[in-house]
């Protein structure tokens, strides 16, 4: 019985090989997008999935105008981590992300700091 499945599947794919490639370059193509997005949301989902992900915290600047947000910021202001620091005894240490990307600067050089993450614990 499979046998005749197949036999009849083969001779439909070099009766309409044209409409029989189509199909498959199709699902070629929709199973490539579809692992590539489940391989991207599986990067996206493990992003703090480090030790100690759960101590870090990231300050967010809002703006509010009559009860509603008015805007919103990554940035904070410089002085936020050091008067934090002295507050919260439950600050370990914090760092700062400058201007340039993917620079860091830990401790006391907050003058130039735009991005805080602080250390909770």
């Amino acid at each position: 019985m499979i046998r005749s499945y197949f036999k009849t599947a083969l001779r439909n794919l070099l009766k309409r090989s044209d409409y029989s490639i189509l199909n498959i370059l199709g699902l070629s193509i929709g199973i490539t997008c579809c692992l590539l997005i489940f391989q991207y949301v599986s990067y996206e989902k493990s992003y703090d999935n480090f030790p100690k992900a759960d101590q870090i915290v990231r300050l967010r600047l809002d703006n509010y105008q009559d009860g509603k947000l008015d805007w919103q910021s990554a940035a904070v202001y410089p002085a936020f981590a050091t008067f934090m620091k002295k507050d919260f005894p439950e600050i370990k240490d914090y760092c700062c992300r400058l201007h340039s990307p993917n620079r860091f600067s830990i401790g006391d050089e907050d003058q130039k700091c735009h991005h805080y993450l602080n250390s909770l614990g």
